[in-house]
Parts: C-alpha cells; structure tokens; sequence
C-alpha cells in the first residue's frame, strides 16, 4: 500500500509540473528543425520565397513553438501563438 501512494505522489508532481508520467520520451523532432528542415528542402520554390518563409517562422514562431516536440505541441499552444502574432501585428 506505501509503494501505492509513493507512486500516486510520484504522479501528482510530474503532473503539476506540466509533465504527463504516462507519456514516454519521444524521439519526435523540435518544431523548429523539423520546420526548417522541411523548408530548406524544398527545392520546387524560389530562393527568396524559402528566405522569407523562414524569416517570418523564426520571428513569429519559434520563440513559442520551436523548442518544442512536434508530439507535444496542442491546438491550444499553436492559437495561442497565431493569436499573439495577430494582435503585435
């Protein structure tokens, strides 16, 4: 019954702290170089349109996605984004 509740302590923190112990570590990529990864290898598109596609992910996005996991990233985490982009615009 002891190791019981140690868990169940155990799982009340990691929760509290923003971390699901169900989960297990993901090999998914951060969203910024699985982003840039994606953009650098395009090659069906100019030059300057790769440019300035990545210039506006780095100045929009990625100081509130990109050193996140793909896997972890929610809805509310990408609204919440395109809405503080949409309102310093």
């Amino acid at each position: 019954m002891a190791e019981a509740r140690r868990k169940r302590d155990e799982f009340k923190a990691a929760l509290q702290a923003g971390n699901d112990p169900r989960v297990k570590r993901s090999h998914a990529p951060l969203f910024r170089d699985a982003a840039l990864a994606y953009w650098e290898g395009r090659a069906d598109i100019s030059v300057t349109y790769r440019s300035k596609t990545i210039s506006a992910l780095q100045r929009h996005l990625f100081p509130s996605l990109g050193d996140k996991r793909l896997d972890a990233i929610t809805r509310s985490d990408l609204l919440a984004a395109l809405r503080s982009e949409e309102h310093t615009s």
